[in-house]
């Protein structure tokens, strides 16, 4: 079964809750995600389950955070610029849906997985809710809503 088109990846969220309102801005895009290690050319998880976003604060800027759900506390507030980010698949992770963070102006890098739930019944290597927030994820860090608007420069169904 397909989901609504009209729904937008803010209506996806499995952390909305009324504390998270009022500590910031509402998230854009967000997803479940850990975060993962490079050593060499293995990419390692960590353990602790997150979630990574992008918000607007009231001055326009756009942000992507990755907040431990265990303490609520983001771990990492980045302020990006318009194609200065993007996150892409690393295709070379056979096991998990993985990911990197990469700045086109640098040569850092910062790795995630995958925690979305999967449907009972869904293959395991079955990534297309994935690839749909990735989309989103890159399209709002390229095309920010205007301040004020209310914001869901992703718009997309998931």
């Amino acid at each position: 079964a397909t989901r609504s088109p009209s729904r937008t990846l803010r209506d996806m969220s499995l952390f909305a809750s009324a504390g998270a309102a009022a500590a910031g801005p509402r998230p854009i895009v967000q997803f479940k995600t850990g975060k993962m290690s490079l050593v060499g050319s293995t990419l390692t998880p960590e353990k602790q389950k997150g979630e990574l976003a992008i918000t607007q604060s009231e001055d326009g800027l756009m942000h992507v955070t990755w907040t431990a759900i265990a303490s609520g506390t983001p771990g990492d507030d980045l302020i990006v610029f318009p194609n200065e980010v993007v996150l892409r698949r690393v295709v070379q992770c056979k096991d998990a849906y993985a990911m990197v963070l990469s700045w086109t102006t640098s040569t850092r890098k910062i790795f995630f997985w995958s925690q979305e739930l999967r449907k009972k019944d869904a293959a395991t290597d079955d990534y297309a809710n994935e690839d749909v927030i990735l989309a989103a994820f890159n399209r709002t860090v390229d095309n920010p809503p205007v301040p004020g608007s209310g914001g869901g420069g992703a718009g997309v169904g998931g």
